[in-house]
C-alpha cells in the first residue's frame, strides 16, 4: 500500500513532525465509515461531522472541551470526499489488493464524491491558549503604561 497515495497518512507523518514539539496537541482524523477501526469517529466527532454534512457549505468547527481529564480547544475542518479517494474507499472490487490485505473489513467502502465523510480535528490544551492570552494582556498593559509614563513626563 503506497501510503503516500492517502491524504489520511500524509496528514498524520506532518503532524507527527509537529507533535514532537508540541506535547499535547493531537490531530485526529475520524471518519463515519473508516477502513480502519480506529479512525471510527466517536458520539462527539460524529456530531461534528453531522453539522458539517447539514451546512450548505461546510466550512469549520470549533469550540472547548474535556478529554482525557483536561479542557481542551479544538478547530476541526470536514473531509469531503474527492474523486481520488474512489481508488482506495469506492469499490472494494477496485481498491488496490495490498490495501485489501492491510484492511479486510467490510467498511471504508462506498464513499460518494462530494459527500462529507469525516473530520480532521487538531486539538491542544485550552491551559495554553488562557496563557497566550494573559502575556498578550500583560504586554498590552506594559506598553498603555509606558505610553501613559510618556505622556505625563511631556505633559509636566
Amino acid at each position: 500500500l503506497n501510503e503516500a497515495d492517502s491524504a489520511t497518512a500524509l496528514a498524520r507523518g506532518a503532524f507527527a513532525a509537529f507533535a514532537r514539539s508540541h506535547p499535547g496537541y493531537a490531530l485526529r482524523i475520524a471518519a463515519l465509515n473508516p477502513l480502519s477501526p480506529d479512525n471510527l469517529a466517536d458520539t462527539e466527532e460524529t456530531r461534528i461531522i453531522d453539522d458539517f454534512r447539514a451546512a450548505a457549505v461546510p466550512r469549520e468547527a470549533s469550540g472547548t472541551r474535556f478529554r482525557q481529564g483536561r479542557e481542551e480547544m479544538y478547530v476541526g475542518r470536514p473531509v469531503v470526499v474527492e474523486r481520488s479517494c474512489l481508488r482506495c474507499h469506492g469499490n472494494p472490487d477496485d481498491a488496490p489488493p495490498e490495501m485489501l490485505q492491510k484492511y479486510p473489513g467490510p467498511s471504508g467502502f462506498g464513499w460518494v464524491p462530494g459527500e462529507v465523510q469525516g473530520a480532521s480535528i487538531l486539538s491542544f490544551p485550552l491551559e495554553e491558549v488562557r496563557e497566550a492570552q494573559a502575556a498578550a494582556g500583560r504586554t498590552t498593559l506594559l506598553a498603555f503604561g509606558g505610553a501613559a509614563l510618556i505622556a505625563s513626563g511631556a505633559l509636566a
